[in-house]
């Protein structure tokens, strides 16, 4: 490592000076670590990162073979055309050198080339978790799930920075990080990680602050306004940098603004509401953070579906994406509540998990409690089958649809994405439709295709190897036998024991919003 400290952004590229940001960093008690402080443990951290391995199963620090010969199954490329069988995947370094098929008995005579034969499996690009908010425990589930890479979205910024350089630089495990960084919002703030903008001038000077920390992209959040989330698009398009938004502002005008992608459908139930008293109290609660969290589930049913082909027909021209979360936004109420519980329950007894927080634990399982009031109210009901019913429509019209899970300190990272992907073909994707939402769409939608996202030569060699055609049953993603990342065959499980090295400070009034009591 040289002198200087150097911004890693997910895919590994190098953008000027690391600033892990310059604000006091929250603890869990109430007090704030200071700037200083928060320098020193990080130097500590790449100091001793360099010197000694991670000591647990996802060390990345063997030497690979200088080429790696992946050969004899059924290669889905993520491009959207058919299954390839008996295809060969060439890996050098950490790029994908070569795909073909037939004859491969050059590369066994070849001692620097190791030839791993996969007969009767499933070749796919890792997947992409469209949406998160990364926890550091979370990364051998995440990377034993087949996750090669997580969009984060909304975390606190000298965190999520300090957690993207380090495994960037292989100092920690983990799958790669794309972030925002700190959501910007507007007063008072839903959360306390958001950065709040109350004049256009505000949002746009926060925006120019995430791109010198050099984030992936912005984040919108529930309180800005119409103007501001104006401002901030403008903003981000002249540093070349997309928005996604969980927002309270209609999805026509965020189409037309160009936001890049729709969080949790945000938008979407406003902007096909024909009540105006509706409309009316959406903007009069704007600044309540318990009412505008709510907006998803309570104004999806109030929906109406003969609005939908005129905003489909704008977002597809626009190129806005729909990221569903249809997993944990509708918990409770998709028909597969029961059986996500019992996986869950008994995932969680798993004594090599003993790296779960307890209070994570807790949430996990508290959330199928919270979410259970809903299942028998056929409001929500309605609402979820016109969530199911604009997906359709949306993807029959040409849509962009991402999977994504929303991973949060109460919902099961890995497992959730894999979930999501069914929710998705229940409401009307194809299996392939489904895999691309989780591998080239989202690679895509952050500018990050020309790396990720498909097994094609040139790019980054991230692939899993699965044990069943996921075109048949889409369940089939979850049987993961083998993860590629950066061209290093990692050996998944949880069978050493899982350190956290940067644990995410938390607060109290950000723990209050996942109460585990109720």
């Amino acid at each position: 490592m040289g002198s200087g400290c150097e911004s890693i952004r997910g895919d590994g590229s190098r953008d000027g000076d690391l600033d892990f940001g310059s604000v006091n960093l929250p603890l869990g008690d109430g007090r704030r670590m200071k700037p200083m402080l928060v320098f020193l443990l990080l130097c500590f951290l790449l100091l001793s990162g360099c010197s000694t391995s991670t000591n647990q199963e996802f060390s990345q620090d063997q030497a690979p073979a200088a080429r790696i010969v992946l050969t004899g199954g059924t290669l889905i490329d993520g491009t959207g055309t058919g299954p390839i069988e008996n295809a060969t995947v060439v890996i050098s370094g950490d790029r994908i050198e070569q795909v073909l098929t037939g004859d491969t008995r050059s590369f066994e005579s070849d001692p620097n080339t190791q030839v791993i034969e996969i007969d009767g499996k499933f070749l796919l690009p890792g997947f992409i978790d469209g949406h998160v908010h990364y926890l550091g425990w979370a990364a051998p589930l995440y990377l034993t799930h087949g996750i090669t890479s997580v969009l984060d979205l909304g975390n606190w910024t000298p965190w999520i920075l300090a957690q993207r350089f380090a495994v960037a630089n292989d100092l920690v495990p983990g799958p790669r990080i794309f972030t925002s960084a700190g959501q910007i919002d507007s007063p008072p703030g839903t959360f306390p990680h958001s950065v709040n903008a109350s004049t256009e001038e505000e949002a746009r000077e926060i925006v120019r602050e995430h791109v010198r920390r050099g984030v992936d992209y912005i984040k919108a959040y529930t309180m800005i306004r119409p103007e501001l989330l104006k401002a901030i698009i403008e903003e981000a398009r002249a540093a070349n940098l997309v928005v996604r938004g969980h927002i309270t502002v209609s999805a026509r005008e965020a189409a037309l603004f160009g936001i890049a992608s729709l969080e949790h459908m945000s938008g979407i139930a406003i902007a096909t509401i024909d009540d105006p008293e509706i409309l009316r109290e959406v903007e009069e609660r704007r600044t309540e953070p318990e009412y505008v969290m709510a907006t998803v589930r309570e104004l999806a049913p109030l929906m109406n579906p003969d609005l939908f082909d005129d905003l489909i027909e704008l977002m597809v021209k626009q190129g806005t994406a729909l990221s569903p979360t249809l997993v944990s936004w509708w918990m409770g109420v998709h028909p597969h509540t029961r059986e996500y519980e019992e996986q869950d329950r008994s995932f969680l007894q798993d004594p090599r998990l003993s790296f779960i927080p307890e209070l994570s634990r807790q949430s996990i399982v508290g959330r199928y409690a919270r979410s259970m009031r809903d299942r028998s109210d056929p409001k929500f009901q309605r609402g979820y089958a016109n969530s199911q019913k604009f997906i359709r429509a949306f993807l029959e019209a040409g849509g962009t649809v991402i999977a994504s899970s929303d991973t949060t300190l109460g919902a099961m990272p890995g497992m959730d994405l894999h979930r999501e992907l069914e929710l998705l073909v229940d409401s009307g994707l194809s299996p392939l439709q489904a895999l691309q939402a989780a591998t080239r769409n989202p690679a895509q939608l952050i500018g990050q295709g020309h790396n990720l996202g498909t097994i094609e030569s040139g790019k980054l060699a991230d692939l899993i190897v699965i044990g069943g055609d996921p075109l048949q049953d889409i369940r089939n993603t979850r049987k993961i036998e083998m993860v590629i990342k950066g061209g290093k065959v990692l050996e998944v499980g949880y069978d050493s024991p899982f350190l956290d090295m940067i644990p995410r400070p938390l607060t109290a009034d950000y723990l209050s919003r996942f109460n585990v009591d109720d």
